[in-house]
């Protein structure tokens, strides 16, 4: 971490490659973990100091928005254009079924987790519009 924050040359290139473009991106609040979105309809999470892929969580269709909790590294939302809103909890399988939060006919193409309030999470969707969750009582 210090040579890429240190380093005015080139990044370091992490292992893990996405098969399409990357829409999106987030740190956990450790700044030891990086988690990739995009095209593909996967979310990608690679660990910063090896440089190594360390699991793929797998969508079905292009993956537009990330956020990590701010309170635990474990849990991050991802947004898609399938009209989903998902929490994943990265300590499961990444083949297991995550939290859906949101099921639309629409695209979800921003996800955010509240920084103050980590229980209310901020959506964008292309036809509802802004949408704020309370994810303790999802509707």
């Amino acid at each position: 971490m210090e040579q890429a924050i240190h380093s005015r040359v080139k990044p370091i290139q992490l292992k893990g490659e996405h098969h399409s473009n990357i829409f999106c991106l987030a740190f956990n609040s450790g700044n030891t973990k990086v988690f990739s979105g995009g095209n593909d309809e996967q979310v990608i999470l690679h660990d910063v100091e090896s440089s190594e892929t360390l699991d793929v969580f797998a969508h079905e269709d292009a993956v537009y928005g990330l956020s990590v909790s701010p309170v635990n590294d474990n849990i991050f939302a991802s947004s898609s254009d399938d009209g989903r809103v998902l929490i994943w909890d990265i300590r499961e399988s990444p083949h297991g079924e995550p939290f859906c939060l949101a099921n639309y006919p629409s695209a979800f193409h921003s996800v955010m987790f509240n920084p103050v309030e980590p229980r209310l999470l901020a959506t964008a969707n292309s036809k509802e519009g802004v949408g704020l969750w309370d994810i303790r009582k999802p509707q």
